[in-house]
C-alpha cells in the first residue's frame, strides 16, 4: 500500500503521515479479530483515543497498536464518505487543510465517527489489552 500511494501522490505532507499509516491498517484492517471499526469503538469507550494534534504532529511517537488502529478507521471513514480525490488532497496539502478539502472540521468528522462506531457496534468489544497491545496476529 505505501508503495503504491508513494508511486501515484507523492510522500504524504509532514502532517499526513498518519494517513499513510492509517491507508496501510485499513488496507488490512483485521487485527487479532477485530476490524479496525470495532477496534476504535474500543479505544472510544476506554478512553484511549489519541488527539489529533499528537497524530498530526508526532505520530511516531505515538503507541503504534492505538495510532495505526485510530488513523486505520479514520481514512476508511474518510474514504467511504469523501472519496479518494480529496483523500489525495488531504495526503498531499496537509492536515491543516482539512476544513478546506471536506467542507467540515475535524472535531465533527471524529464526532460522527464516534457515534457510527456506537451505532455500529453498540457494544464496545470486549478486547483484552495487554494481549492486543502485543501485535496483530
Amino acid at each position: 500500500m505505501h508503495m503504491i500511494t508513494l508511486a501515484e501522490w507523492g510522500n504524504p505532507d509532514r502532517t499526513s503521515l498518519w494517513m499513510n499509516e492509517g491507508l496501510a491498517a485499513f488496507s488490512q484492517n483485521i487485527c487479532n479479530g477485530y476490524n479496525d471499526e470495532q477496534i476504535y469503538r474500543y479505544f472510544a469507550a476506554s478512553r484511549m483515543l489519541l488527539q489529533m494534534d499528537s497524530m498530526v504532529n508526532q505520530f511516531y511517537q505515538e503507541p503504534e497498536m492505538i495510532a495505526y488502529h485510530q488513523a486505520g478507521c479514520m481514512v476508511e471513514y474518510l474514504l467511504r464518505k469523501y472519496g479518494v480525490e480529496k483523500f489525495r488532497d488531504l495526503w498531499q496539502q496537509g492536515f491543516y487543510n482539512f476544513n478546506k478539502i471536506y467542507g467540515t472540521s475535524f472535531s465533527r468528522m471524529e464526532a460522527d465517527i464516534k457515534a457510527t462506531a456506537e451505532r455500529d457496534y453498540p457494544k464496545p468489544p470486549n478486547i483484552d489489552w495487554k494481549a492486543f497491545s502485543v501485535g496483530c496476529y
